[in-house]
């Protein structure tokens, strides 16, 4: 992580500044910041530090050139394209501070498989990013251990789908891919050869193409 220093002016204060801690890198990214991130069709830093701050791009937008202190070329290296080859599946995951084992294909429950063919099935209907079934993947993976719940619906995993969106997303992207693809591979013919064809084809490049493009 790094510091971003903002300078303000106030009548009452004086000058002072406030302090943001900010990804560092793509690899320190929570899965929230990192879809952010990969919706927005042409980034600029105003955008990036909205992203990484909470604060308004209007709020940004009139701030003096002079007022903000980041380190280096620290914008452009993250508005850049992120090395998600690298990106290993994990053992565990971290999880609203606790570390969770991850599940193997034969822990699945039957209700949980069926939960993420049906999200890959609204994903590829509708032709949305595939990135943006990764919160609810997960969320259904992990509902019940982090519950204690054994009995979920979708509207409780998706009521823990903002926890999730906290989590790094070094850790949450391969391991959403990983049950989303084993999933697909189940659906009936016509469905699983379209969606895995997307998955192999288009993941790659949703999460990098679209960046490298803007670069």
């Amino acid at each position: 992580m790094i510091t971003v220093s903002i300078k303000q002016k106030n009548k009452t204060l004086g000058v002072h500044e406030r302090h943001f801690e900010v990804p560092s890198s793509w690899e320190e990214l929570t899965l929230e910041q990192f879809n952010f991130i990969m919706s927005e069709k042409e980034m600029n830093e105003i955008k990036l530090l909205s992203i990484l701050t909470g604060l308004s791009k209007d709020y940004l937008s009139q701030l003096p050139a002079d007022s903000l202190h980041i380190t280096g070329n620290y914008l452009s290296a993250m508005i850049g394209v992120p090395d998600i080859s690298k990106w290993e599946l994990p053992k565990r995951m971290l999880i609203d501070g606790k570390e969770y084992d991850v599940p193997t294909l034969e822990k699945q429950t039957f209700g949980q498989k069926v939960y993420l063919q049906e999200e890959l099935n609204r994903v590829n209907t509708d032709k949305r990013p595939f990135y943006d079934a990764f919160a609810f993947a997960i969320a259904t993976m992990f509902y019940s251990e982090i519950s204690g719940d054994k009995h979920f619906t979708e509207e409780k995993v998706r009521a823990l789908i903002p926890v999730v969106l906290r989590t790094k997303a070094k850790q949450a992207i391969p391991v959403a891919s990983f049950f989303l693809t084993s999933c697909a591979r189940s659906l009936n013919a016509k469905k699983r050869t379209s969606v895995l064809n997307r998955l192999r084809r288009n993941l790659t490049r949703e999460l990098t193409t679209s960046k490298s493009s803007e670069s």
